[in-house]
């Protein structure tokens, strides 16, 4: 699964990264997002801009918000069949921006949190849903909650010594495909976008459990401490 993950890069460098889309003005570098927080993501509409969604989807039929806590991810190899996502994997996509995201490997009986990025620490644009949702007895022009949630796949060989999932990584050129706003009828094409990330690029290392507290949110997140001894890294 996917539980934390950072967006810890300058504004300037989202709005290029991403063809010049303009970022929330307020944007701040954030190093240890957790689920029911605002994520940054690029929805599949029409006027496509950088928004702000909460992380844990709520599908539109839901009956109580709650169901989010179930909902931070969605596996690949379902998630076109699933009741709670087939709408959405059909009609609404999007990007999910992140620069890194964070693992806990086991072991000698306890669990070490590793921060995985890209070597070249480019950003990274996760594969996600989103859905807005309101209750049934809200009023029609009442504001919507918009959530999202972020698909995963099976690991690369690297991160397969970490974690049995990591999240599908969508490569810069198919974001426009992901993200085209039309209802897509081959769901076999779309399927082919999910697939591991490749391990070559990436690379992984202990942090401290500092990071097991969403309250904490410092750049010290992401600082590399000495590993365990014997401790497997790529």
């Amino acid at each position: 699964m996917c539980g934390r993950f950072t967006l810890a890069v300058p504004r300037e460098q989202l709005i290029e990264h991403f063809g010049g889309l303009e970022a929330p003005d307020f944007f701040l570098p954030r190093y240890n997002i957790a689920p029911g927080q605002p994520v940054l993501l690029i929805p599949n509409t029409e006027a496509r801009m950088i928004e702000a969604y909460h992380w844990g989807l709520v599908p539109f039929w839901a009956t109580d918000k709650k169901i989010a806590n179930k909902m931070i991810n969605a596996r690949a190899e379902t998630v076109a069949e699933k009741p709670a996502f087939r709408q959405a994997f059909r009609r609404r996509r999007c990007v999910v921006l992140a620069s890194g995201y964070y693992e806990w490997k086991k072991f000698e009986g306890a669990k070490v949190p590793m921060y995985i990025r890209r070597q070249d620490q480019q950003l990274i644009g996760f594969a996600g849903l989103w859905e807005e949702w309101a209750p049934k007895d809200a009023d029609e022009d009442a504001e919507k909650h918009k959530s999202c949630t972020i698909i995963t796949t099976e690991p690369c060989a690297a991160v397969r010594a970490i974690h049995h999932r990591m999240p599908a990584v969508l490569e810069a050129t198919d974001y426009e495909k992901w993200l085209d706003p039309q209802p897509v009828e081959d769901r076999e094409s779309l399927a082919k976008l999910l697939r591991p990330f490749d391990g070559a690029e990436l690379e992984a290392y202990p942090v401290a459990r500092i990071v097991n507290t969403p309250a904490v949110d410092g750049p010290e997140c992401i600082e590399r401490v000495a590993p365990p001894a014997q401790l497997d890294l790529f």
